[in-house]
């Protein structure tokens, strides 16, 4: 069978190649770049340094006539995924260029690696994600598994296979996610472990990943989707492991175990999953990472050495000094009776050149080869040798002339490399300083999810949620929504207040036009999304982030009921945390005693405040009412509207009837007028239309 193989290279790739060629396939390789070094070290049949974008990329799968084409996609080096949204044009039009090529080539099989998380991001499980970058990789494979089963049909079946992070000893182009691979070379190099012990991952060595390609590649009837799952794993565990090597000593270990940190949501329930003994577990994989990391630490060193080695130092210079004598002797020779001849001394500027080039001993070197060189060339034919003051002065000349450019020469190398020994300190300064900050951003990160972090304290929450205290009871529900609003630090809140018996809950206060898309009333009951976890004295929280719900939403119970629910919508992913959840919780508690003053100070103000048999305010009451709203309305917490009711005494007595408990009825100057609370322009011509069917008439006032 012909493997096709899109990889740039590392160890992933190498050993899937070996897999096959251990089954006696042929592979054939292309690399996505142009003219990579060390192609045969990869064991390819036969490897293409081409881009995944050039034109000849379907008369390199014309001549391999492959029978599988392998695109390593979310996995291949190529694609640096530490900022993948500049990846994401280049990676879809690669992919875009092979397929097209797969289809006009004619290849039977497609198989491409994608990765497990972009199945969360197709179901909108977006708070499973740590960052934005994250979340933007894996949108990129998403729309790579579309572009793929796009592509399928009777002639090319495709297959997209996901696998966990793969991470390895010997590359860290692509493993740079990797939880294993991180704290390994912490481990190994830094003697440092910092981990949330409950924190899990899934994740695969290569090796049982290149099998499950294998095993993929096997199968005679393809599966659109197939998703292998690595080796489930929490940190403590993984750390216990590395420690049981015992390559690094227990006394100089340090140890950094981050309790408080919340942990990300893992599901390690795949379907379509593949069929896969995993060879390497957390138990047995440490040690040969780190045997991988070691290797290839030392390898780097005797590269680096091999630069100075003393080929290059030494016996590399000696045989150019004489090689360029040579030519020069040559030269000389054949110009010797010419005018150049006899004006131009060709030595003087080979001397000059090896002094520059090699320094001061070479080129005394130099200038005794030329000085021999020009005492046989002063000699006549058949004469005896002789020793002339024309020869002394020219070797002089040479002499001063390599010492001085040779001199120049290691002076100034000199002082180069002390600018590198200097950069080469300042470069591990540098890192150490980058280490250093990322501990701290990474201990501060930690701060800022803490149930009580350095921003928002228990006695600033507490200074703010008091002010509710020395407030009138009327006008606490509107600013609880700037204390919502300013403790969680979104612009988008709002409370509803249970309204009788009925089990509807209407808007008394929101701060924004989002806040306010859940509507004016909400109905409580077992069908509602809301239900299950305030009924059960919990926080509800949007996991899914599903549009036309609250990120987070609490209550302020009355016994066992809710008597006020509160909501909040927030902007960033990253506030879709266990802390903002938590911090709304504790929110709740505080407000609880100034909100249940405010209600039952509301009732018993209401109560004493009605017409003898009637739900119609006294006149004093009523415009103490209609301020409070006038005042949330000009703060943008609240809309309502006033119309004066036009109906003799006895139909008055039924307009109570025709309005809501939330809405209130009032008498001034003789006059009955209705406030319609949390109600805009389009909602009002409804009691409008009721109250006409009803041979009564109300006007809009705009002020009294």
């Amino acid at each position: 069978m012909n493997i096709l193989l899109c990889g740039h290279g590392g160890a992933f790739c190498r050993q899937m190649i070996q897999r096959f060629n251990k089954e006696r396939h042929s592979v054939y390789l292309i690399t996505g770049a142009e003219g990579q070094d060390g192609l045969g070290r990869l064991g390819a049949f036969q490897a293409y340094p081409f881009s995944y974008s050039n034109e000849n990329i379907s008369r390199i799968m014309r001549s391999a006539a492959p029978d599988v084409l392998i695109i390593q996609g979310a996995h291949d080096p190529l694609y640096d995924w530490r900022s993948a949204d500049r990846q994401s044009v280049r990676f879809l039009s690669d992919l875009t260029n092979l397929l097209v090529a797969s289809e006009a080539v004619g290849v039977p099989r497609v198989i491409f690696l994608s990765a497990l998380g972009a199945q969360q991001y197709q179901d909108g499980r977006l708070s499973a994600f740590s960052d934005a970058n994250e979340r933007e990789l894996y949108r990129i494979l998403s729309c790579g598994e579309d572009l793929v089963r796009a592509y399928s049909n009777e002639d090319m079946r495709t297959t997209v296979l996901r696998l966990p992070p793969v991470f390895s000893g010997s590359d860290d182009a692509y493993d740079v996610g990797s939880a294993c691979r991180r704290m390994a070379e912490q481990y190994l190099w830094e003697h440092e472990l910092y981990y949330v012990p409950d924190e899990r991952h899934q994740e695969i060595f290569y090796p049982d990943a290149a099998e499950a390609v294998y095993r993929v590649v096997k199968q005679t009837e393809s599966d659109p989707l197939i998703q292998a799952g690595g080796f489930p794993f929490a940190e403590r565990s993984f750390v216990e492991a590395l420690k049981a090597t015992g390559i690094v000593e227990e006394g100089i270990l340090r140890l950094r175990e981050e309790t408080d940190v919340p942990v990300s949501a893992f599901e390690p329930n795949l379907t379509h999953e593949l069929d896969l003994r995993l060879k390497y577990s957390v138990e047995n994989v440490a040690r040969p990472l780190l045997e991988e990391l070691r290797k290839h630490r030392e390898r780097e060193e005797r590269r680096k050495r091999h630069k100075d080695s003393f080929w290059r130092e030494h016996l590399l210079p000696v045989l150019e000094n004489i090689g360029l004598f040579c030519i020069i002797l040559l030269i000389t020779w054949l110009i010797r009776d010419t005018w150049v001849g006899e004006n131009l001394n060709l030595f003087y500027i080979y001397v000059l050149v090896i002094g520059v080039t090699w320094g001061m001993a070479h080129s005394l070197f130099a200038s005794l080869l030329s000085g021999f060189a020009l005492f046989l060339l002063m000699q006549e034919r058949g004469a005896p040798l002789v020793l002339d003051y024309g020869f002394f002065v020219r070797f002089l000349e040479l002499l001063v002339l390599g010492v001085i450019g040779g001199y120049m020469r290691d002076k100034y190398r000199r002082k180069n490399r002390d600018l590198v020994d200097e950069n080469d300190f300042n470069q591990n300064e540098v890192r150490d300083l980058t280490r250093i900050n990322d501990s701290n951003v990474y201990v501060r990160n930690l701060f800022e999810k803490r149930l009580m972090g350095y921003r928002n304290s228990l006695a600033r929450i507490y200074e703010i949620t008091s002010q509710l205290d020395y407030m009138e009871s009327r006008k606490v529900l509107f600013h609880a929504v700037q204390v919502l609003t300013q403790i969680m630090e979104t612009p988008h809140a709002a409370v509803y207040v249970v309204s009788g018996s009925s089990g509807f809950f209407r808007l008394a206060a929101s701060s924004s036009k989002r806040a306010r898309q859940m509507g004016k009333s909400i109905l409580f009951d077992e069908k509602s999304f809301l239900y299950r976890s305030l009924s059960q004295k919990e926080n509800y929280q949007n996991r899914l982030l599903e549009e036309g719900r609250p990120t987070f939403a609490g209550a302020v119970y009355r016994g066992d009921a809710p008597a006020v629910i509160v909501m909040v919508w927030m902007d960033e992913i990253e506030q879709v945390n266990l802390y903002n959840s938590n911090m709304l919780a504790i929110l709740c508690r505080l407000l609880e005693s100034s909100i249940h003053r405010a209600v039952l100070y509301e009732e018993s103000v209401y109560r004493d405040s009605y017409l003898p048999d009637t739900r119609i305010m006294v006149e004093t009451a009523f415009r103490n009412v209609l301020d409070t709203f006038e005042e949330g309305r000009l703060q943008g917490l609240l809309e309502y509207v006033l119309f004066k009711v036009k109906a003799n005494a006895q139909e008055r007595a039924r307009a109570a009837s025709l309005v809501r408990d939330t809405d209130v009825l009032g008498e001034m100057n003789g006059e009955l007028y209705v406030l319609l609370a949390n109600s805009g322009a389009e909602d009002a011509h409804f009691v409008v239309d009721r109250f006409a069917a009803n041979g009564m008439g109300l006007e809009e006032v705009s002020q009294l």
